[in-house]
Formats: structure tokens, C-alpha cells, sequence
């Protein structure tokens, strides 16, 4: 991982648990020797957090999308929440 940089997705995707043995790794070594690493994963746990709880406590999904007729189109919720958080809180900041 040579030249890296710890970005936003990165670091979403560690707090999801999606990253793979390599990225990982590089994530957690510059965990230990970067505190701004360390506040940036804990913010994006506690929005994560924050919009699993609201997701709990939110009406039942329904398993098919309104207009299919097949179950592959169900909706999958949890996956890649932290990416979608990054995305959409950069939107609003405007940090594309």
C-alpha cells in the first residue's frame, strides 16, 4: 500500500467491515499512528450508529420494490451503510 492515503471511503469501508485483508491492514497501521484517523472513524461509527438506530426503529422495509415482480429486487439495508453516510454528508457539505 505503498503511497496510500487514508480517505473517507477507506475508513467507511473499514467501519463497515468491507475491506479485505491488505486494505485492512493499512488501515489499522495508520490508526495507531494518526490521531485525525483515529476522531475521523469514530465519527463516521457514531452517524453509522445513529442511522442503524434509525433504521431500527423505522417501519418495516418491504421485501420487493413497489413496480417489480421479482425477488431479486429487494432492498438490502446495512450494506455499505458508512459509504452511503460518507456520501451523502459530503453532498451536503459539498466535498464531492
Amino acid at each position: 500500500m505503498a503511497g496510500e492515503i487514508l480517505t473517507d471511503d477507506l475508513l467507511a469501508a473499514y467501519a463497515d467491515g468491507e475491506l479485505g485483508p491488505e486494505d485492512t491492514a493499512f488501515v489499522e497501521a495508520e490508526l495507531k499512528r494518526n490521531p485525525d484517523a483515529r476522531a475521523r472513524l469514530q465519527a463516521f461509527v457514531h452517524v453509522s450508529d445513529l442511522v442503524r438506530a434509525v433504521h431500527r426503529d423505522a417501519a418495516p422495509v418491504p421485501e420487493q420494490r413497489p413496480g417489480t415482480d421479482h425477488p431479486g429486487a429487494s432492498r438490502s439495508r446495512g450494506c455499505g451503510l458508512t459509504a452511503r453516510v460518507v456520501a451523502v454528508l459530503r453532498a451536503v457539505m459539498g466535498r464531492e
